[in-house]
């Protein structure tokens, strides 16, 4: 992998190379053409100005715009002043133009850097602040503590092309997930963890590359960490509601088996009651038919109360 970013960065710096010395031929053969026609010396180094801006514009770093503001001065010296065809400069006025140029073509050069650094910073920015938006919003309507941990793995692997899994305490115990192989070998592992409102509920382990880790993609990571934090926290409150509500359903409904079953009780009880205590009252006024009666109510009652 190293090889590869070294041979990248080489033939970056050979296509900047190429394009400077590109851009600088048009410029020189562009200045000959008006010089051809009469055009002043202070016009035609114009020409070369905007070459070299182009080449900053066009590049990265302070080298190339610098570079090319030197070529350009030593293509106008060559061409353009007199002795011609010479690197010799007779005329201090020539001198002037050129120092005058040169110090232009810097200052022009270093701020138009800076200026499309400052807007490169700016496009960034958005970008992550977009993708960022994007990763709060995607767990938003998102259920279920394992699609909300494989929703963060994925999501960090799509962005940054890092594998990662989560270590998970649950019920006393570590719970691993994870949705692709996670391998270390010779890359670098980092742990974050991953918090609720009040406590810790577990660890994100990332492997990385350090030459692919930059500052974006670490707050990328940490805010895919905390998004999970947040949704496992809702997950969890969500959980023991429920739970506290199934109980609550669970109290209500057996207070209610328990007062039908009171009434139950109560309504044969009462008829018991009733009947022995007229025969105890009137046993002697009682004819034996109706005792037999009061009697047989008595077992019927108490034979309801059995099957219960």
């Amino acid at each position: 992998m190293e090889v590869s970013i070294i041979n990248k960065k080489k033939q970056i710096h050979t296509n900047y190379i190429l394009k400077l010395l590109l851009i600088t031929a048009i410029s020189t053969i562009l200045s000959l053409t008006l010089g051809s026609f009469g055009i002043g010396k202070e016009s035609i180094i114009m020409v070369f100005l905007v070459g070299v801006l182009i080449v900053t514009v066009t590049t990265k770093g302070y080298f190339y715009g610098i570079f090319a503001a030197i070529v350009s001065v030593l293509m106008f010296n060559y061409y353009f002043t007199a002795p011609t065809y010479t690197l010799i400069t007779y005329y201090s006025n020539d001198v002037i133009l050129m120092v005058s140029f040169l110090g232009v073509s810097l200052i022009s050069g270093t701020m138009t850097k800076r200026f499309q650094q400052q807007l490169q910073i700016s496009q960034q920015n958005e970008h992550t602040a977009r993708l960022l938006y994007r990763i709060t919003e995607s767990f938003l309507n998102i259920t279920g503590q394992r699609q909300i941990i494989i929703k963060g793995i994925d999501c960090i692997y799509d962005n940054t092309g890092y594998n990662s899994r989560v270590l998970l305490v649950e019920s006393d115990k570590m719970n691993i997930y994870e949705s692709r192989e996670f391998v270390i070998g010779n890359m670098e592992m980092m742990e974050i963890p991953i918090r609720g409102l009040t406590k810790k509920l577990g660890v994100m382990q990332i492997i990385y590359s350090k030459e692919t880790f930059t500052f974006e993609r670490e707050l990328l990571i940490k805010t895919v960490v905390t998004q999970m934090g947040l949704s496992l926290d809702r997950e969890f409150i969500y959980n023991e509601r429920e739970n506290i509500r199934i109980a609550m359903e669970r109290e209500k409904m057996h207070s209610n088996i328990l007062r039908a079953i009171s009434h139950d009780l109560r309504t044969p009880l009462t008829g018991i009651v009733g009947a022995s205590g007229v025969i105890l009252e009137n046993l002697n006024q009682l004819e034996k038919s109706s005792i037999e009666n009061l009697v047989s109510d008595i077992n019927e009652e108490a034979i309801w109360l059995n099957s219960l």
